[in-house]
Order: C-alpha cells, then sequence, then structure tokens
C-alpha cells in the first residue's frame, strides 16, 4: 500500500522533491499524526478518558515510539507493522542526527530498511519506507473506521 499523500493535504510530487531527510521527516510525521488519531479514536471508544496532554510533552504517546507501541497494544497495528514503523522510526532518527547529508541509499539506512517487510518488493530503498508508512497508516486509518461502525 502506497502512503496517500493527497489524504494528508500534501502534493506527491512535492513531497518526492524533498531531500530524503524531507522526506523521511514529513512522511514520520503523517504515521505519527495518523497513529494518533487511531489511538485517541480507540480509548474514545472504550471509554476511557482521553485529553492532548497524553500527546504532547512528556505524554504518554507523546512520541512516535510510544504512539507505534500503544497503537499495537491496543490491537490497532498488527506485529509486522509495529516492527516496519520502527524501522521506518529508527530510519527518520538517522536522517534527523546525522552530521552529514544522508539518503536513502547510506549504508545505515538501508540496513533498517532491509529488515522491513516491504524491502523485499520495492524497486528503490525510498520505495520501502513509502510502502511501509502506507501499511502503518492504512492499518490506523482502517482502525478508526472500523471503531466508527460501532
Amino acid at each position: 500500500m502506497a502512503l496517500d499523500f493527497a489524504k494528508f493535504g500534501l502534493n506527491e510530487a512535492e513531497v518526492l522533491r524533498d531531500t530524503h531527510a524531507q522526506t523521511a521527516m514529513r512522511v514520520a510525521a503523517i504515521v505519527s499524526d495518523a497513529l494518533a488519531l487511531a489511538i485517541k479514536a480507540k480509548l474514545t471508544a472504550d471509554g476511557k478518558p482521553v485529553n492532548e496532554r497524553m500527546f504532547k510533552h512528556m505524554g504518554q504517546y507523546a512520541t512516535l515510539e510510544n504512539r507505534i507501541n500503544g497503537a499495537h497494544e491496543l490491537g490497532l497495528i498488527d506485529q509486522v507493522t509495529r516492527d516496519d514503523a520502527h524501522f521506518m522510526r529508527r530510519a527518520r532518527n538517522k536522517f534527523g542526527h546525522a552530521g552529514d547529508r544522508v539518503h536513502f541509499d547510506n549504508d545505515k539506512i538501508v540496513a533498517l530498511l532491509k529488515q522491513m517487510s516491504t524491502y523485499e518488493a520495492a524497486e528503490h530503498n525510498q520505495d520501502a519506507f513509502l510502502h511501509a508508512a502506507g501499511n502503518v497508516s492504512e492499518q490506523a486509518s482502517k482502525a478508526v473506521k472500523s471503531l466508527r461502525k460501532q
């Protein structure tokens, strides 16, 4: 599943013209927002309290790592998608903390991408990253739709 940029108000061509680091950061932010929405929907459906502090600063779901784990614990994403999301998050961190210019063909990035379920089917390393992000977002979106129907 490819990431649907239009669903997030983004132009795919514009995103793909970004540097690799910008693409990784932007796509990870989309995934983070999708997971936050799904977690909020699930907690609300379960009658549990939800407030914005849970998703900011030092809140329970403030980081992408916590959102990934929380979404999995709440049954919103499966184990393979959880693992892919963590590899995607780690790759994003490599882009964000690199002293040098890093790209999707960088050895450290490729080492993470090769562990993704989407790697073998991808034509390019960036495609593996984008498809993993699409899978995470799609599962989160399906979970929200399912919760709304209940």
